[in-house]
């Protein structure tokens, strides 16, 4: 193989954290890495639909709600990256291990959504009375409820272990860019996982290389 290219294979610069709108600072955060975008969010101050990135605004200081519709997903003070974790009071240093089933089971929930459009709206609307996060995982994606609510919007729920690791990086500030193709001198490429801030600016790089597949070099998924 040829030499690698490693620049080639960055995208976008990570969000701008601040943004101004009249006299007043906006703050940019981001939900769940951006594995879901159309989710609802409020503020004291701002209100409107998370983005394909997972973008969100709030002032400093104020309190934020998630919600599908009229569904409630839950509120917290809000901060600069949110997951399921600022949800559930309990799950308060779970950020390592994410073990809160209620945590999990809504992680699940949302990354399997996706992208909400007006037909995942509208069917988690039909079922809102009876989703009900607070149970095992065993239980959850056996409810029938869950298991009616995905069959009509053509999804499945998300599985335990990737749930887990996306909360698990976001709630660390740390994004996971999978299977990105890196150009090499032969005109081929090589696939490769960057973890990289969430949060804008230059860092130091970390790079790990070997003969066998990446996943099973550096441990992670």
């Amino acid at each position: 193989g040829g030499s690698v290219n490693f620049h080639a294979a960055l995208r976008t610069a990570p969000p701008r954290m601040k943004a101004r709108k009249g006299a007043y600072w906006i703050m940019i955060g981001i939900f769940l890495d951006g594995c879901v975008s159309g989710i609802d969010y409020r503020t004291q101050t701002c209100s409107g639909q998370g983005d394909s990135q997972g973008y969100y605004e709030y002032k400093e200081g104020e309190t934020i709600l998630f919600s599908i519709g009229e569904f409630v997903l839950g509120s917290a003070a809000a901060k600069a990256y949110m997951t399921p974790l600022d949800f559930v009071a309990e799950s308060v240093g779970r950020h390592l291990t994410v073990s809160h089933y209620q945590v999990v089971n809504t992680a699940r929930f949302l990354i399997g959504l996706g992208n909400i459009g007006k037909k995942e709206q509208e069917t988690v609307e039909k079922y809102r009375y009876d989703i009900n996060f607070v149970q095992e995982t065993e239980n959850f994606e056996k409810d029938p409820v869950i298991e009616g609510l995905f069959k009509a919007v053509g999804k499945k729920l998300a599985p335990v272990a990737l749930a887990k690791n996306i909360v698990r990086r976001c709630a660390n500030g740390i994004r996971k860019e999978r299977d990105v193709k890196i150009p090499v001198s032969d005109g081929g490429y090589v696939l490769a996982d960057i973890y990289r801030p969430l949060k804008e600016g230059k860092f130091p790089v970390v790079m790990c290389m070997g003969v066998f597949g990446k996943e099973f070099i550096n441990g992670f998924v």
